[in-house]
């Protein structure tokens, strides 16, 4: 397939966007969604107000998160800019509040729009320009739509996915113009600044240059043109968004010399594979695998501290008190049963289409096998790291769609052919199987895929756990004078963007002390508690009872004892040091802290 072959027409392109921006708005507005209903949104316009409030470049300090030390987040600049961009450019106009609020519209649908492109594009690499419209369109239905798409989703992952289906479009263009290589390699470095949310795909791609080139030994240009695509991207990234003084520390959860130095060494062995005469592909499969250890061994002599992953040096006692209980960080079939809409809306279209592209890659014609067996291994990334962790499965279902795509059209014109009633089933079955949504309905729980959960209980009966999010409930507690406050973790990110107050815990790993107290805190006994307020020089106390079960606050773990502080608070035995205060019409709750505690 040329280069040229590989367009979409924009009308259909913007007709999908229109479809799928609708059905954002209108499930926006049927389930009355906060516009920032992640906490991790609402960081993110913590810190880009920071840098339009002056805060520098290279400066990530939160510095009102775990009060009064302040943590050094591990987010790309990257982001914040166009977010930034679009307050600055609305906000003479109609003021910086409303500014921002078209701002979290206007962030995830462009980013949107260009995904549908994206999954368009692929599929018509993989089957022809049949394939366009259900490519875009099974994306406009997919679970990551939904999820990583809707309006106020300033978050990293919508980024990160439109690099993801760059990264694969590239990497199938280079199979036909070798220099695509080299972009391909300065996205998956974009990836890797971004977030190492991105690494995946990245060895993916690595894997996937290598295979085309074991496959046909003319693919050696494109292995050298992405080689040093990545080590100078990610070089050139590291010295644009790092400060000058941290350029040779290491990081194992962010763009740091660790991935610079992986990069360079990748580039290097790619490029003496390329120039290797080595005609039996069985060699040449040695030679990359032995490539491969070689840098993985020499990577782990130099930075053996990474060897357990971006978590490495986060405390045990909050890996197995906190991380184990974050959804995202489990394994996905271990969320089977309380979260199967999403498992099943995410996982079944991923592994239909590793099936059909491990087929294709068996079955289509040999000029046609090395893109399928490139989606292949992308997909079986995807699902071998969706099995360690959840939060990788929004991989395998943003590339799904291209494939359900490429099915749908492979069927069509096989019935419109024969007319075989086995080709309509699987046209069926393909428009069906690759519809995330359509399968979360069917799982019977839609409306939980992207929103918070929990349900209000005790004096709370009249708000519900979204309403714990919204900027009105916030509205009295920021009237109050700045003042240092304790918590529950999931309230952190809220706090800091709808108020003026510092907050002890946030869930960042990076922000291990206010994590760690802020569990503490509610786990333990009230005179635990007291040090901590006296440490921190805490002035408040603020909880939502609507994110509470049964009045416990979320953060009392299992086997906290029944004079834990948490459990007390939820029997309205309150220590002598804690006094409530009047917040109307609130779904807060907020006790001043004696000032001698």
């Amino acid at each position: 397939m040329t280069v040229k072959a590989i367009s979409i027409d924009w009308r259909m392109l913007l007709a999908c966007f229109a479809l799928a921006a609708t059905l954002l708005l209108l499930r926006a507005n049927a389930d009355s969604v906060p516009l920032l209903g992640d906490t991790d949104d609402a960081m993110r316009l913590v810190q880009v107000r920071d840098l339009l409030a002056g805060q520098g470049w290279y400066d990530l300090v939160q510095h009102r998160l775990d009060t009064p030390f302040g943590v050094e987040m591990h987010w790309s600049r990257l982001v914040d800019l166009p977010i930034a961009g679009l307050i600055l450019g609305f906000a003479p106009f109609i003021g910086t509040a409303a500014a921002e609020s078209v701002a979290a519209y206007l962030f995830p649908f462009g980013l949107l729009l260009v995904a549908l492109g994206l999954s368009g594009r692929l599929a018509v690499r993989l089957a022809g320009s049949e394939a366009a419209l259900p490519g875009m369109l099974l994306f406009a239905f997919s679970v990551v739509t939904f999820a990583d798409f809707p309006p106020g989703r300033l978050d990293h992952h919508s980024v990160q996915l439109v690099i993801l289906l760059a990264l694969v479009d590239l990497t199938l263009g280079a199979q036909v113009r070798p220099r695509l290589g080299l972009a391909a390699g300065g996205v998956a470095a974009l990836g890797l600044a971004i977030g190492l949310e991105s690494l995946p795909a990245v060895l993916a791609a690595i894997g996937s240059f290598g295979l085309a080139w074991v496959l046909d030994r003319g693919q050696g240009r494109a292995l050298r043109w992405f080689g040093t695509g990545l080590a100078t991207g990610t070089a050139a990234l590291l010295l644009a968004t790092v400060s000058p003084q941290r350029w040779l520390v290491p990081a194992c959860d962010a763009l740091s010399v660790v991935y610079v130095a992986a990069g360079v060494a990748t580039a290097a062995l790619l490029a003496v594979l390329s120039w290797l005469h080595v005609a039996a592909p069985l060699w040449r499969l040695l030679a990359g695998l032995g490539a491969a250890a070689v840098s993985a061994a020499g990577l782990a002599l130099l930075y053996p501290e990474c060897l357990a992953g971006p978590y490495a040096d986060l405390d045990p006692w909050l890996v197995t008190h906190w991380l184990s209980r974050v959804e995202e960080a489990q394994p996905a079939l271990a969320l089977f049963a309380n979260r199967a809409d999403f498992v099943i809306a995410a996982g079944l279209p991923t592994l239909l289409g590793l099936g059909f592209a491990l087929w294709m890659a068996t079955a289509a014609p040999s000029g046609g096998r090395e893109r399928w067996v490139t989606m292949a291994l992308f997909l079986l990334v995807a699902v071998a790291v969706t099995l360690m962790q959840a939060r990788a499965a929004r991989l395998g279902a943003a590339l799904a769609p291209a494939v359900g795509g490429a099915l749908v059209a492979t069927a069509r014109a096989g019935y419109l052919r024969h007319r075989r009633p086995a080709d309509l089933a699987v046209l069926l079955g393909g428009w069906v199987g690759f519809a995330g949504m359509v399968l979360a309905l069917a799982a019977g729980s839609v409306s939980g895929l992207a929103a918070p959960s929990g349900e209000s209980t005790g004096r709370a009966s009249a708000f519900g756990a979204d309403d714990c999010l919204r900027p009105q409930a916030y509205t009295a507690l920021a009237a109050l004078p700045p003042g240092r406050l304790m918590a529950p973790i999931d309230l952190g990110a809220h706090l800091l963007a709808f108020t003026a107050h510092e907050v002890v815990g946030a869930p960042y790993h990076r922000a291990q002390g206010g994590l760690r107290d802020t569990l503490r805190f509610f786990g333990s006994s009230g005179n635990e508690a007291r040090e901590i307020v006296r440490r921190r020089g805490l002035a408040w106390l603020v909880l939502c009872p609507a994110l509470a079960d049964d009045g416990v606050p979320p953060d009392v773990g299992p086997d906290a004892g029944p004079d834990a502080l948490g459990r007390r608070l939820a029997r309205e035995d309150l220590p002598d040091w804690l006094s409530e205060q009047a917040l109307p019409g609130s779904p807060l709750r907020l006790f001043a802290i004696a000032p001698d505690s």
